[in-house]
């Protein structure tokens, strides 16, 4: 494993263990459940890159789909609506606005990417993680536009980190289909997406807390 890779993987997994800790002490407060909610998705996400940094310790290099962290990291995914829809309960059952229907558009590009290029993924894991990108790209969207619709400035803020990191987190996947192993040993495309999906996990915490505390 690169020294480079290793430093990007510890500090992301630095980053979303001090918001899930963060936030599991919010969750006493105003906003709990939202608060509990974004508590597990970021614990999800740093114990998703813990077993991918023990597999690249033990083989060197990233395990094939599916594996355990693509597993934690959907239920990480899943926690990310719960707080959507604590956050703004009722919307799920009202129409969409049209603009959240861009957001599935927006992942399919990279869905379309992973079946042409992705040689080592399987085709039903990519159809599967394409699809679940597109699902809650659209809630996250939908969720943007009610809180921004109903002036809720930093419940806005939040949805939009979230929505961030979930295109950058496809920009990095996109970008690794493209380097050898060697590449992996010097700053590229790959570590720059990756720096902001760091940058959108430590921004959430600090979002959601200024939107429950409103």
């Amino acid at each position: 494993m690169s020294g480079i890779g290793l430093w990007d993987n510890l500090i992301q997994m630095a980053v979303s263990l001090f918001g899930g800790g963060w936030m599991l002490l919010c969750s006493r407060g105003p906003g709990r459940r939202s608060c509990l909610f974004l508590s597990l998705a970021l614990q999800g996400w740093a114990l998703g890159l813990l077993f991918h940094l023990i597999n690249l310790a033990l083989r060197g290099y990233a395990a094939p789909p599916p594996n355990p962290s693509q597993f934690v990291w959907s239920g990480a995914h899943l926690f990310y609506i719960s707080v959507i829809r604590s956050l703004n309960p009722g919307t799920s059952r009202g129409r969409p606005p049209r603009l959240a229907y861009l957001a599935p558009l927006l992942t399919l590009p990279f869905t379309l990417a992973w079946f042409f290029w992705d040689k080592e993924g399987s085709p039903l894991v990519n159809l599967l993680w394409g699809a679940g990108f597109a699902y809650i790209a659209f809630e996250i969207l939908r969720s943007l536009l009610h809180s921004m619709q109903r002036g809720e400035a930093w419940a806005a803020r939040y949805h939009a980190m979230v929505l961030l990191m979930i295109l950058f987190d496809e920009m990095v996947l996109l970008s690794g289909l493209f380097y050898q192993r060697a590449d992996f040993a010097r700053m590229n495309a790959y570590y720059a997406f990756d720096f902001l999906v760091t940058l959108a996990l430590l921004l959430q915490p600090v979002a959601l807390h200024k939107a429950v505390s409103a």
